[in-house]
């Protein structure tokens, strides 16, 4: 279908592809909410971690850019989701020349406030758990299970070491597309100016959006936040 909206969506630090599937029975018919599987995850369980956010976004730009080339395209990222479709969409414009047609940021300052973020990734375990546990969005569950806990804490360590490490390198050129920013009301990690501050990444319009909750409100409102995304991709 030509007129078909492909919405890559990426996870925040520990997600897998699966956090994005409720998204698609709430997506307009012209639009494939398609999840971003990273390494070391879910399909691609056995696969090595991203020892770096540039690995990370080579890797998903070999996955993707056959079908950016064909089809319009948009991005949507929560928190170290909004870090990688901030990165890929400037790969993405140096070497095609083209850019998504909009960007989701959620739950995730712009790249120059997190130079003074706290470290947490090379924490002992549990000093590493409780850092993570008191953000929300990892049951207890996870933690309390050895076999999950063995699973799921590699990922977070692999996840955090590459938000932590991540160094911002100014661009060259600003994007052009808008943006939507998404942010939690009760989110520690974000904040409303903090958040605006992503109009000045592009020469596009910037338009805020808030919901009730913390750092993974998204959990909660995916409903919401398609409702939002079908008709901003619409227009």
């Amino acid at each position: 279908m030509k007129n078909t909206i492909n919405l890559f969506c990426f996870p925040y630090a520990g997600g897998s592809s699966s956090v994005f599937s409720k998204l698609k029975r709430y997506a307009d018919k012209n639009i494939k909410v398609v999840p971003v599987e990273l390494a070391g995850r879910g399909q691609r369980i056995g696969e090595p971690f991203y020892k770096n956010m540039n690995e990370a976004i080579n890797d998903i730009y070999d996955k993707i850019s056959s079908f950016t080339y064909e089809q319009p395209f948009a991005f949507f990222g929560h928190s170290m989701g909004s870090s990688m479709v901030f990165e890929l969409s400037h790969k993405i414009l140096q070497n095609q020349k083209k850019e998504p047609i909009h960007l989701f940021i959620s739950g995730r300052c712009p790249p120059i406030n997190h130079k003074d973020d706290k470290k947490i990734h090379g924490l002992p375990d549990n000093k590493f758990i409780e850092e993570v546990y008191e953000l929300g969005g990892t049951p207890k569950e996870v933690f309390e299970n050895m076999e999950l806990r063995r699973v799921f804490l590699p990922i977070l360590r692999a996840d955090y070491k590459l938000v932590e490490e991540y160094q911002y390198f100014e661009k060259a050129n600003k994007l052009s597309c808008d943006i939507s920013v998404f942010n939690g009301k009760d989110d520690r990690m974000t904040n409303l100016d903090g958040m605006k501050g992503w109009g000045d990444y592009t020469s596009g319009k910037t338009n805020i959006f808030e919901f009730d909750g913390g750092h993974f409100f998204l959990h909660n409102q995916m409903k919401e936040i398609m409702d939002i995304m079908n008709k901003t991709l619409h227009r």
